[in-house]
């Protein structure tokens, strides 16, 4: 039993710091703004930022759902 409280201890670790890293990527993403940037094409910074916080959510979503 001890072994499942430790994964399980883990696993809420992995989706705090999950949640953290969305945050500080969701700051940088707001931080650009098309006033102050220009129009957003394809390969600036603030799109691929977006998709990757994206990518944080869904994993972090998953993780959430997963047992242990």
């Amino acid at each position: 039993m001890m072994d499942k409280q430790k994964r399980k201890a883990m696993l809420q670790i992995a989706v705090d710091s999950l949640r953290a890293a969305e945050y500080a990527l969701g700051q940088l993403t707001d931080s650009y703004t098309e006033e102050r940037d220009g129009k957003f094409s394809a390969c600036h910074p603030q799109s691929s930022f977006a998709s990757s916080l994206g990518q944080l959510t869904q994993l972090r979503k998953s993780l959430m759902k997963a047992r242990v």
